[in-house]
């Protein structure tokens, strides 16, 4: 039996993103297991799927750093340069990776794109490697826009096309100017600049292997890319070599917790008002990542709370994440019930519009649930403003700015949806018929095989 290890950044949207893949491939005969953090596999566990724990990054994460930042930087780095202390540290947590990963005698690894350096040190280990992309299609494309940018592209426009040159430009410049960045930061400290040395040390050229023609970070060249966004919810694109769009793969099981008895109540309660009363409801979830946004997240649920008072005839279900502090909601109107966490896809069904930050796991539930959509992207460096611009060009539902839109904007919008409701909902229908072909297909398990087989001859 040949073994497949799933290598997903630390993200539990990017471990769920893999669960359909990994199910299919489990059920095709192969053995597969998930390394990383316990606590972002926990999907992957909780569906009893191998998995073994490797919970250091090799080079220093950028919430290390920002820790370092709020210490005594400059001297810390100073010292560090000097000591060698920092790489030191990647070196063994880089020999600590390679002897879990020999342990496991994987075949091939599918790494997530998010994780691209990690491919070098696949390489050194002589183990075959598979991208995988959860977000949309991250290299360039003369019509499409990089995947942060809000523009909607027009297909045969030469402004358009003209436009997205210069917004391919202005990305590649960022990445440049943040990379140079941080590596005066932190004094050749940062991230990037480590896994340069230990890929240099394991005998491989990093300049030569990898692009910077990339929506975020940067991409490996000539390795083969799975993407498993959804390919019909993307903008038109022309096909590249080596790039297989497979999605959506989506489990559309509820993979993160059981429902408690509180949620199990208000799901009932839900259904007898349907039945008996016009009740609209809006669910208000800004996803699982909000650590790293809590300001913005607590100002705009601030604001979600402000539309509700506006509108006591609509019920409103906020999930605010496990780092939100729900008392600072207080008081609670009486059409708002707030959750730390509820099992989203199981709680669409109830629901007339969802408010979301736009990433491709809450969209794609959506769609499968018929749920319209108000994307308010949490995050200007991920895929959200990319994906609110396609919810807008597909005609799914309407977006904003979370920064600048006042309460009564928000309220203006959710109207809106709610005046041509059918209309949205009839778009979402035709593209859940397109994902729901591509979710049954098993096209990726003949894929995954010749890629294997390729590896090996």
């Amino acid at each position: 039996m040949k073994t497949i290890l799933f290598d997903m950044y630390h993200g539990i949207g990017h471990t769920n993103s893999s669960l359909k893949l990994a199910k299919l491939l489990k059920s095709s005969g192969y053995k597969v297991v998930y390394i990383g953090h316990e606590q972002y596999c926990s999907p992957a566990i909780k569906q009893g799927f191998d998995f073994v724990g490797h919970n250091q990054d090799i080079a220093p994460s950028m919430k290390q750093l920002e820790l370092l930042n709020k210490r005594s930087m400059f001297f810390e780095n100073i010292n560090n340069l000097f000591s060698d202390s920092v790489i030191k540290e990647a070196r063994r947590n880089l020999t600590t990776f390679k002897h879990i990963v020999a342990d496991i005698a994987p075949d091939i690894a599918i790494v997530d794109e998010e994780h691209t350096a990690r491919y070098f040190f696949y390489k050194a280990l002589g183990i075959p490697t598979i991208s995988i992309q959860t977000m949309p299609e991250k290299t360039p494309d003369v019509n499409i826009p990089p995947f942060t940018s809000y523009f909607c592209p027009q297909e045969d426009s030469v402004l358009s096309r003209y436009m997205v040159s210069l917004l391919w430009l202005r990305q590649r410049i960022k990445n440049c100017f943040m990379y140079r960045y941080y590596l005066f930061k932190y004094l050749g400290q940062d991230s990037l600049s480590i896994t340069k040395r230990l890929i240099k040390e394991s005998g491989s050229s990093f300049s030569q292997l990898v692009s910077y023609k990339s929506s975020f970070k940067f991409c490996v060249k000539n390795t083969p890319l799975l993407v498993i966004s959804a390919t019909d919810f993307d903008f038109p694109r022309h096909p590249k070599n080596n790039v297989f769009r497979i999605g959506p793969l989506k489990d559309i099981e509820n993979t993160i917790n059981a429902g408690s008895p509180r949620f199990e109540s208000l799901c009932q309660k839900l259904q007898v008002l349907k039945k008996s009363e016009e009740t609209f409801v809006i669910f208000c979830s800004l996803g699982t990542i909000t650590f790293s946004y809590l300001k913005k997240t607590i100002c705009f649920f601030k604001k979600m709370k402000k539309v509700a008072l506006m509108n006591a005839k609509m019920q409103f279900v906020f999930s605010v994440s496990e780092f939100f502090e729900i008392e600072q909601l207080q008081p609670v109107p009486k059409n708002v019930t707030v959750f730390s966490n509820l099992p989203q896809n199981d709680f669409l069904q109830y629901c007339d519009i969802m408010i979301t930050h736009g990433g491709m796991n809450s969209i794609t539930e959506c769609i499968f649930n018929e749920v319209p959509m108000l994307v308010y992207p949490l995050s200007p460096q991920w895929d959200q403003p990319g994906n609110s611009a396609r919810v807008v060009y597909h005609g799914l539902g309407l977006r904003g700015k979370i920064g600048r839109d006042s309460p009564k904007t928000i309220l203006k919008k959710i109207n809106q949806i709610k005046g041509n409701l059918e209309g949205y909902k009839n778009n979402i229908r035709q593209m859940k018929k397109k994902f729901e072909e591509k979710n049954e297909s098993i096209e990726v398990v003949n894929i995954i095989e010749s890629i294997i087989n390729s590896y090996a001859n």
